[in-house]
């Protein structure tokens, strides 16, 4: 994890004038932080839940 953002900030200092490319690699930080946690929360959940509707059965 350490190693991909030190790739992260070594790409945006080459690229910070590229306007798109800093608005892409935002989104990608965005994605990599906040979505895929969200997502594995959910996942788990539903796991957890249908584990309890199963033993109740």
């Amino acid at each position: 994890m350490r190693a991909r953002m030190s790739m992260m900030i070594l790409l945006w200092r080459i690229f910070w004038l590229n306007d798109w490319y800093l608005c892409h690699l935002l989104s990608c930080i965005l994605v990599e932080f906040c979505f895929i946690p969200v997502v594995e929360i959910e996942v788990t959940i539903s796991y957890v839940t249908s584990r309890i509707k199963f033993s109740q059965l």
